[in-house]
């Protein structure tokens, strides 16, 4: 019995179509694409597939486009194309409507504002985020948001000529990503959809398939347990205090040494000030007995900010849910439970390697560490920045069959 292979075909998919060698391939239609270009919509590769004469696989659609990738945070929205080395487009994940009346020919235009505009426009606008806690609360901004992402301004691209890669927190409702998938099959019409766990790109981003990321972000914290590219279900936890709960506690205290901000659009100049003058204390219990140098921060009508123990009270609240009354566990006791929930074969390995993911992790750690690293309890660890998502999202589609799936995972 003959067997004929077939050489690998150029063009598809960004790289390569590899078959193995025992299998005959008939390609019906073939489109040679180079690597940064799209189809044209409705272009599709069509093949059939022999094993020793018989049909094995046929009819599949191979989508040669490149997926969109977007990453949904809860306070950030970060987009792009696959294969790209770095997001295309990062902007708050939040809309703007205008609170007063517009009484003057040739103004602003617009009732809705997004992405640049919405922040540069803050001042005159109410600013409300469509998710909290990683779960979408309001599904017409949040669809706002998406249109956006597709416009000209941003990704300058037809939603039906691109699968899509979106993210969602750990033990989200299925609800929520039901809703997710409706929108984007019927309102945006998607070839495909994959909706994959945040931390599982994490761990890709830093070349490795078995460890434990903990992932700070703006509205979720959690720690998932993975071994060889799965999540371990119930070694998974999560807890919904996180980013923007640190600025909400913020304004809290500097509510109590004087300065007041009320408005939707001063909470953004506290999450400013949390991001450049806050950091986190070693031993915050000392901190207080002692005199803390007050950081001076320029608010944006030019006035001066001195801020004293905010600055390190306010990320304390990573460590210490109780301080708002909230019963969750700290940001340690979520990476060491979820570990010790793992298998107890697994545990070496998953202490030797964790990965920090999230924006919340950005945090100083005053003047004996840059980053979160030090206050886990010196267990070793690799640092993870805003933008290690979109580099898992390049390394996920060359190890994947995304661009064969058109289902929900």
């Amino acid at each position: 019995m003959s067997v004929k292979a077939v050489k690998p075909t150029k063009g598809l998919l960004g790289g390569r179509l590899r078959l193995p060698t025992e299998l005959k391939v008939t390609l019906l239609f073939c489109f040679k694409c180079p690597k940064r270009h799209r189809l044209p919509a409705g272009k599709n590769i069509q093949y059939q597939v022999l094993y020793h004469g018989r049909l094995v696989m046929e009819s599949y659609d191979i989508i040669a486009n490149q997926p969109v990738v977007i990453d949904n945070g809860s306070g950030v929205i970060k987009a792009g194309f696959a294969g790209d080395q770095i997001p295309k487009y990062c902007f708050p994940n939040y809309v703007g409507r205008p609170k007063h009346v517009r009484v003057m020919a040739g103004a602003l235009e617009g009732d809705l504002f997004i992405g640049p505009k919405a922040e540069e426009h803050r001042g005159l606008l109410s600013v409300r985020y469509p998710m909290e806690h990683g779960i979408v609360k309001d599904w017409n901004d949040m669809e706002r948001i998406w249109q956006y992402v597709y416009s000209k301004e941003q990704l300058q691209t037809f939603s039906e000529e691109h699968p899509v890669l979106l993210t969602e927190a750990p033990l989200n409702p299925s609800k929520n990503r039901e809703r997710a998938a409706e929108v984007f099959f019927e309102t945006f019409n998607v070839p495909a959809l994959f909706i994959s766990m945040q931390a599982v790109l994490s761990l890709y981003a830093t070349g490795r398939t078995t460890g434990v990321v903990l992932d700070a972000g703006d509205g979720v914290t959690h720690a998932v347990p993975i071994y060889e590219g799965f999540a371990i279900p119930h070694s998974i936890m999560r807890v919904d205090i996180a980013g923007r709960d640190v600025s909400r506690y913020l304004r809290l205290l500097l509510r109590k040494e004087g300065y007041d901000f009320h408005t939707s659009a001063e909470f953004e100049v506290v999450r400013t000030i949390k991001e450049r003058a806050c950091y986190l204390s070693l031993n915050p219990q000392k901190d207080e007995t002692l005199e803390t140098e007050k950081a001076q921060y320029t608010l944006p009508d030019g006035s001066a900010l001195d801020i004293g123990p905010a600055r390190f009270r306010a990320p304390e609240l990573l460590f210490r849910p109780d301080l708002i009354g909230d019963e969750s566990e700290g940001i340690h006791e979520v990476l060491a439970f979820a570990i010790q929930k793992s298998d107890l074969d697994l545990r070496r390995t998953l202490f030797s390697n964790i990965v920090l993911s999230g924006g919340s992790t950005l945090l100083k750690g005053g003047k004996h560490s840059s980053s979160l690293t030090h206050c886990l309890a010196k267990l070793p660890c690799f640092f993870s920045s805003l933008i290690v998502l979109l580099i898992a999202f390049m390394l996920f589609m060359e190890i994947s069959s995304l661009n064969f799936c058109r289902t929900i995972q």
